[in-house]
Formats: structure tokens, C-alpha cells, sequence
């Protein structure tokens, strides 16, 4: 017996309820396999050690942008593709029209999705194309570094199926379209990832002192989302964090440890001995979740700077919620005026040289902006001629989280 998902009200008198059901393909196109050559019959054969989300629209194939039903959640309850089972489809806000009708099922990895920062809901991808056998088709490039709102959609399981007025019964074979991204052994804990970490001075852009090292607490970790009453807080308490080993003192420290577990987005945490010492985090987007190695360049903020930044805006105590300060950069690491930052969320402002006040347009000669209502996960991006520079963080509760935003040497023709 196929697994039901949910079941919809149509608008026509006498029609039978939409209902839905999903399966694995026996089809040789995108099949899903067990072991070896063996496929699989049935969605408990298709196992999801890592985190995955799953997209379910109902939707006109004239106007796929005002889907009846559409709802991006969270597999949980059972560790293969039978959870898909469990999603509680919300009633649509009016009932469905009596006509044919377009039904999409597209698993992603957790990472592919973004969170609402005024609601706290996730957000799957948008505008995934299916192939002549109703399978999703993936991105033609991975896309790492950039943002997940700004990646093209890269399904890792899916299918489509369509609703004729008076079917009984909708099914949705799914096909494996790159399975590897939720079904990564990193995520079952069978293997493990080398973290490595630098740490740089913010204020020079050059590596700690051997004597501050030792001062340095450093660990890497994937802050969480927690709702609250006005949104999405988040949070990375030091349990949920891996500490790193200072491992080498000279030339450069670099601290590294074996970690068993995966990361999608992770920031590696720098803390500095002392009274009243704001840690600071430094974030990546998008981690392949199979990837054996991780290198982070983490940042030292003196108290001095930040209480400076914090006098700037106007500030006497850190914000509960957290802070952004970021700083552009040329390609020898000198800071640049004159240059404006993009955000893909919040407000940006700028510290004015002598870093007493908030300037307005673009950054002083102390190159450093910063960001009070940036959530985490927020894009961050410099372009001056043909060069440009990216960054990703946003805040997290008690934390600085440095967005560093340096050009390189421009390409030669």
C-alpha cells in the first residue's frame, strides 16, 4: 500500500477528495538503489541519515507562482523517505478549482532551505524544472559559497505527478536525482571531518601572535534556529560546540581537531581570556556535507575596538540578539573607503575613521561597517569595476559575527 500524504477539498459537488500518495519509481530513469545494483521497491529502502526538507505544491500548471497548497517542512519521524508520510498539508485558504492540477514532491537537503526571519518558516527552493519523465533536474554547478536563496534549486529526490478531475487517487513516483546529498555517510556518523582554523587579528588582518594563542579558546560550531515571539533568534550554546586544540604555536598558531559530524552552515568561535570578552564568530554557507576537511579563518576583536564600535552606535552594552561588524578590504588587506555594502537581509551602517560615529553611504577610511537586524544566514557583498567581494553571517544571541569583505588582484586580460 502506497503512503498517503494528505487529502484536499475540490470546489465541484460530487468530485472524489484529492488524495495523495507517493512511491519510488521501478522506472531505470533516476531509480534509487539500495546497495550495489539492487533497487529500491519501497520508500522505507531509501534511507535519509542527513537532514533533509521536502516541498509538497498543489498548483495550476498555468500559474505554478499561487500554488493552492504548498508547504516546505522538516523530514522527522522516520530516517528514510517513508517520513514524507507524516507532513501535515495545511487546507488550502479556498477550495481547489475542478481542473487539472499540478502536484510537486522535491526533497532537499536541510541546508537548501532558508528561514523566514519575520515568521520562523521554512523556505524551500522555487522554480525546480521536471524532465519529460516527471523527475526533477538538478543544478548544472554546485553552488557552496553563495546563499541558499540565491542558489538554483538542486533537488536531491523528487517527482511529479498531475490530478485530472475525477481521479480517485494521485500518485508520485519519486526518482533519486542526486540522493548523494542526504544520503552522505558524514551525516550517519561513519566518518568524521578534519576542522582546521587560523585566527587573524581584526585589526590587522594578520595571524594572533604565538602569545596571544594561548589566550584563545576555539571551537566550531552550526548555530540554531530558536522561535520567539517576534521571530527567528539564534543561538550557539558553547554544549552544542567542538572545541579545536592549539596543535601548532609557530610560525602561525592553527588549532584542529577530528569532529564526528556534519555541518551545513558552521562558524568556527573565537573567544579571548578575560573579563567581559565578546566572543566572535566567523561563518561559512553551505558546507558539502560529504566533505572530509573544513579550513576556517577565524578573528580576534580586541574589547577595545568593539566597545569603540559600540560607542559608535550609541550603544553601552552589547545587544542581547548580537552584532555584525564586517570590514572591506583591498587585496594587501588595507581597509577601503568609499565602498557600499549590500545585504540580502537588514540594515547596513558605517564606522567613520576615527571610529566615534556612524557615517552616512559608504565606508570611511576605517573600512568597517556593521548590522544591528541582519538575521543569521544574511548575504553580504562589496563590487567596485570588475572586482567583488562576498561575505555570509548575520546575528547570532551574544556573539559578533565578523563579515570580512576583501577583493583581490584584479584578472589580467
Amino acid at each position: 500500500m502506497k503512503p498517503v500524504i494528505a487529502l484536499a477539498v475540490l470546489a465541484a459537488c460530487g468530485q472524489p477528495p484529492l488524495t495523495l500518495t507517493f512511491d519510488v519509481t521501478s522506472g531505470a530513469e533516476d531509480a534509487c538503489f539500495i546497495t550495489g545494483n539492487q533497487r529500491a521497491s519501497a520508500c522505507s529502502d531509501v534511507t535519509l541519515p542527513c537532514r533533509a526538507v521536502v516541498s509538497i505544491r498543489v498548483y495550476s500548471p498555468d500559474d505554478e507562482t499561487s500554488p493552492y497548497i504548498s508547504v516546505c517542512q522538516e523530514l522527522t519521524g522516520q530516517p528514510d523517505l517513508c517520513a514524507i508520510a507524516g507532513v501535515d498539508l495545511p487546507d488550502p485558504p479556498q477550495a481547489i478549482p475542478d481542473q487539472t492540477l499540478e502536484v510537486d514532491i522535491v526533497v532537499f537537503p536541510y541546508s537548501a532551505a532558508t528561514i523566514d526571519p519575520a515568521t520562523g518558516d521554512l523556505e524551500c527552493p522555487v522554480g525546480v524544472q521536471f524532465d519529460a519523465n516527471g523527475f526533477p533536474i538538478g543544478a548544472d554547478q554546485p553552488c557552496i559559497d553563495a546563499p541558499a536563496m540565491q542558489c538554483p534549486p538542486d533537488p536531491a529526490i523528487g517527482g511529479r505527478a498531475f490530478y485530472h478531475p475525477g481521479d480517485s487517487v494521485t500518485n508520485v513516483a519519486l526518482g533519486c536525482v542526486d540522493i548523494a546529498q542526504v544520503d552522505s555517510p558524514t551525516c550517519s556518523g561513519s566518518s568524521s571531518v578534519d576542522v582546521m582554523a587560523a585566527v587573524d587579528d581584526f585589526d590587522t588582518d594578520e595571524s594572533v601572535q604565538p602569545t596571544l594563542a594561548d589566550e584563545l579558546t576555539v571551537s566550531v560550531g552550526e548555530p540554531e534556529a530558536t522561535p520567539t515571539g517576534s521571530g527567528t533568534q539564534y543561538t550557539l550554546d558553547p554544549a552544542d560546540a567542538f572545541p579545536l586544540e592549539l596543535t601548532t604555536m609557530a610560525p602561525v598558531p592553527g588549532w584542529s581537531a577530528e569532529i564526528g559530524a556534519s555541518f551545513t552552515s558552521p562558524c568556527v568561535e573565537v573567544l579571548e581570556d578575560g573579563a567581559e570578552m565578546t566572543a566572535t564568530l566567523a561563518c561559512k554557507s553551505h558546507i558539502d556535507p560529504a566533505a572530509s576537511s573544513l579550513q576556517f579563518e577565524g578573528w580576534r576583536l580586541s574589547k577595545s575596538t568593539l566597545d569603540q564600535i559600540l560607542g559608535a552606535l550609541g550603544m553601552t552594552e552589547f545587544p542581547d540578539a548580537g552584532l555584525v561588524v564586517g570590514v572591506v578590504l583591498d587585496p594587501l588587506g588595507n581597509p577601503l573607503a568609499n565602498q557600499t555594502v549590500t545585504s540580502g537581509m537588514g540594515t547596513i551602517e558605517y564606522v567613520s575613521a576615527d571610529r566615534t560615529t556612524i557615517v552616512a553611504g559608504e565606508t570611511s577610511s576605517s573600512g568597517i561597517f556593521v548590522s544591528t537586524d541582519a538575521g543569521f544566514g544574511t548575504s553580504f557583498s562589496v563590487a567596485s569595476g570588475v572586482q567583488a567581494a562576498s561575505g555570509y553571517g548575520g546575528l547570532v544571541e551574544g556573539k559578533v559575527t565578523i563579515v570580512v569583505l576583501q577583493y583581490q588582484n584584479p584578472v589580467q586580460d
